[in-house]
């Protein structure tokens, strides 16, 4: 049961601690937001569909843990584009693949972890224990989210803004690392109705 808490816990944590300074970051790079909106409204949405369609794939063709390892690896993994797009600077084409990345990875990673939570509930107490494990799973990062802007301003010190930025995503992407871990060891125990495939 620990080892499931804590990897529901740390699953989206990068999402949480990068999702604050997304905004800024388009500010501070140059990016319209009427830019942002329409690609987040075209082939971002698109990207974000094809995610959850692929993460339902893989969830019926090779079951949900092996579908959260792979979530916990493009989750994470999608941040390092933003980190190249802070270091390229507002080039149109970049920040659209960047979108493109994260919005299929993020749509992935969380259908990837709906499926392995709702996986764990037993019927009869289904509504009750998903919004138990919900909970637990946004807590950690909504308590972390709060710290993300202090964290820009002291990796600026000696740096420019941009490369503040940039090192930032690439930390977020590497706090990834104990839930990738943790769904490494998920998948070696092998035990439970979450790792046989639909």
């Amino acid at each position: 049961a620990l080892l499931m808490l804590l990897t529901i816990s740390l699953y989206r944590l990068p999402d949480f601690v990068m999702g604050p300074m997304a905004n800024p970051f388009y500010a501070d790079l140059g990016i319209a937001k009427e830019t942002v909106g329409a690609v987040r409204g075209s082939i971002g949405l698109v990207a974000t569909i094809l995610g959850i369609a692929a993460a339902g794939l893989c969830a019926m063709r090779y079951g949900f843990i092996p579908t959260l390892l792979g979530g916990a690896v493009l989750g994470p993994g999608s941040n390092l584009a933003f980190a190249y797009l802070a270091l390229h600077g507002a080039d149109e084409g970049v920040f659209a693949a960047a979108m493109v990345i994260d919005n299929f990875c993020s749509g992935f990673a969380g259908v990837a972890l709906v499926g392995y939570m709702s996986s764990l509930t037993n019927i009869g107490y289904t509504a009750t224990q998903y919004a138990l494990l919900s909970s637990f799973y946004a807590l950690l990062g909504k308590m972390l989210k709060g710290f993300s802007g202090v964290a820009v301003e002291h990796l600026e010190t000696g740096r420019t803004l941009l490369e503040a930025y940039s090192l930032f995503f690439v930390g977020t992407a590497l706090i990834g690392i104990p839930a990738l871990l943790l769904c490494i060891r998920l998948t070696m125990r092998k035990h439970g109705p979450t790792d046989v495939a639909a």
